[in-house]
């Protein structure tokens, strides 16, 4: 291979290089001032200025993202141990790094970095651009300037700022303001000094921006928009849809995200925190409330994640066939979802009286309003032998009297309603109420002698004819 041969490589490495910071910069639209700022020369004789006389620092994890004024003791770990836990030694040889210190020059002295870790191909040989200028590789070398004094003079610059990153790297110097943790890592005795060591918490920043990006493909990424296209039409579809539930949100920097560092402002300060919840599978919704409360038990029913997604399908149902001409098809569809929610109240009510020994509602304490303690205090009402105080008594004689079912079935009616006015912009009113309200009421019956079916003031009063005649 002829020298020119050579020297073209590196020079068509470089020219990719600067052409994708401009593509980057420019995001498709005209900008000669930007645009102009990537042409080799310049940038090469600008960001040597920079690398020169910064003290921006490079790493793979940031002590600066747990205290603001941290001003060094960034780590770049070049290798990291093998562990099962997920970290950034996960992330292999070819992670991207972080630059930190000013705000001003981060991007700079981040993208000269970069430049110096290109790889280029030549005589069969895959290696940094860093290496060659430092084994003086003329073609290199000529790549970044036919004058030989500027090419040696800017490779010398780019260098010195690489072998000081490299050299402060294995130096481990941390920062008086870095949070430190007391370890106890010999022994139990803990007033002894010399069983602890100090530990610093670090922040991942380049195992968080490969999540970041993750994240970001998966919502907004062309193949995520063509599955959530093809969901929403119910059609095929062959790739994979990835979805993120209950994750947490973090702001680094507030307003000036870039004095933390340069991906943390690439990503506007943001970083995703996962659920460390169970699964949904083994989590079962939401725990059951504290009984303690006087807020409604009917409110945290309807507002389980299953009942939630049964409202949501129906407000879909009624909105997408607005027009629609086969009638029982959208009825026999609509009567599936109330099913499934009438279902799911009494498995919710299940869950809430399951979590609690029977008689809970006798507790002083308890201060749930009287028509909910009849309906999940069921225990109460059939342990005649247990439960037989007066206040017991009376207890059952409500419940036979059979009026709070009415009470809890238009609260539940009330909350289906606001819930289709509030997310569907449905203008529902008494007749939808009534709708929900006798279904719920339904729901509550089951457990009753004549299931399905409301009870009449005459049934109900042979249900409470036994008590009195024990009180007479």
């Amino acid at each position: 291979m002829s020298d020119r041969s050579r020297q073209r490589i590196f020079e068509t490495a470089i020219a990719e290089f600067l052409n994708a910071r401009r593509e980057e910069k420019l995001r498709g639209k005209e900008n000669p001032s930007i645009s102009a700022k990537y042409n080799k020369s310049d940038w090469l004789e600008n960001t040597a200025k920079i690398l020169q006389k910064t003290k921006v620092q490079i790493g793979t994890h940031l002590p600066k993202a747990t205290h603001s004024d941290v001003q060094g003791g960034t780590i770049l770990a070049s290798s990291l141990p093998e562990r099962s836990e997920i970290g950034t030694h996960l992330l292999g040889s070819g992670f991207i790094v972080d630059a930190t210190g000013n705000g001003a020059e981060n991007a700079a002295v981040l993208d000269g970095w970069n430049f110096l870790h290109l790889f280029v191909e030549v005589d069969g040989k895959r290696r940094f651009l860093k290496d060659w200028l430092r084994d003086k590789d003329e073609d290199a070398l000529a790549a970044l300037s036919e004058v030989k004094n500027k090419s040696e003079n800017i490779a010398s610059r780019f260098l010195s700022f690489i072998e000081r990153e490299e050299k402060r790297s294995k130096e481990g110097v941390s920062d008086g303001n870095a949070k430190q943790i007391y370890w106890l890592a010999e022994g139990e005795d803990a007033s002894k000094n010399e069983n602890f060591i100090l530990l610093q918490p670090l922040y991942p920043t380049s195992l968080a921006h490969l999540i970041h990006a993750t994240l970001s493909e998966a919502r907004y990424g062309e193949k995520a928009k063509e599955g959530r296209e093809a969901r929403r039409k119910n059609q095929p579809w062959d790739g994979v849809l990835m979805e993120f539930r209950g994750l947490a949100k973090r702001s680094l920097g507030g307003s000036k995200p870039q004095n933390v560092s340069q991906l943390n402002s690439l990503r506007g300060g943001a970083m995703s925190l996962f659920s460390s919840a169970p699964p949904p599978a083994l989590r079962g919704g939401r725990g059951a409330p504290l009984l303690k409360t006087k807020k409604s038990v009917v409110r945290w029913i309807m507002q389980q994640p299953n009942i939630y997604w049964a409202l949501s399908e129906l407000i879909k149902l009624l909105k997408n066939n607005q027009n629609a001409t086969d009638i029982s098809r959208i009825q026999k569809a609509r009567e599936g979802l109330e099913n499934f929610i009438a279902e799911e109240i009494t498995h919710q009510a299940a869950k809430v009286r399951n979590a609690q020994s029977a008689g809970w509602s006798d507790h002083p304490e308890c201060e749930l309003p009287e028509e909910e303690r009849l309906w999940l205090d069921t225990g109460r009402v059939e342990d005649e032998d247990n439960f037989n105080s007066q206040a017991d008594q009376d207890f059952r004689e409500r419940y036979h009297w059979g009026d709070w079912p009415d009470l809890i079935a238009n609260r539940m009616a009330a909350f289906i309603n606001h819930f289709l006015r509030a997310k569907g912009k449905f203008a529902v009113g008494d007749v939808e109420h009534y709708h929900w309200a006798r279904i719920s009421a339904l729901v509550i019956d089951t457990s009753w002698p004549v299931p399905f079916q409301r009870k009449s003031k005459s049934q109900r009063d042979a249900d409470l004819a036994p008590y009195r005649e024990k009180q007479s």
